[in-house]
């Protein structure tokens, strides 16, 4: 069974977690001195998720040229599925 039911259940909790950390002054600042912007395209389900210094968008950004780009599946993608970030970051979620 998939993580995530939908693409916008993996926005809410993954899109939700970047927006977490890039308000977290710590990994923020760290992450801004790092310069780097980052694309995630992940499947089951389709998505895309950018992150830059700034903000997290979800969904394909025509004019974005991110430094790295990570192919990954939904299921997978974080933890290598030792942990459920869905329990984690959004219970509520959960069916």
């Amino acid at each position: 069974m998939a993580v995530f039911k939908d693409t916008q259940m993996m926005y809410e909790v993954l899109g939700g977690l970047f927006t977490s950390l890039l308000q977290n002054e710590e990994f923020s600042s760290r992450f801004k001195a790092a310069n780097v912007t980052i694309k995630f395209v992940i499947n089951d389900p389709e998505g895309v998720i950018n992150v830059k210094a700034d903000e997290v968008v979800c969904g394909e950004l025509q004019a974005f040229k991110p430094d790295v780009t990570m192919i990954l599946s939904g299921d997978t993608c974080f933890l290598h599925g030792l942990c459920n970030l869905v329990e984690l970051h959004c219970p509520s979620l959960l069916l």
